[in-house]
């Protein structure tokens, strides 16, 4: 995320505006705090949302264990 100007990286937002101004993605990021040297934890965020809020919700600890940058 350092590709970002700081006033846009998930974190800076979360402080200035609130939860509300951010999009699920976005709060996991902030929740995950870094990536892995491949994919920043936005991508990490994308990749942990791509079957939705319930898609995450319903994966086991196992699953989710085997997740890049968890």
């Amino acid at each position: 995320m350092l590709d970002l100007p700081s006033e846009d990286r998930p974190r800076e937002r979360l402080a200035r505006h609130g939860a509300g101004a951010l999009s699920n993605r976005e709060l996991l990021a902030v929740v995950l705090g870094t990536g892995t040297r491949r994919a920043s934890a936005l991508d990490v965020a994308a990749s942990l949302l791509a079957s939705g809020l319930r898609g995450l919700a319903g994966r086991s600890v196992a699953e989710l264990e085997s997740e890049r940058g968890l």
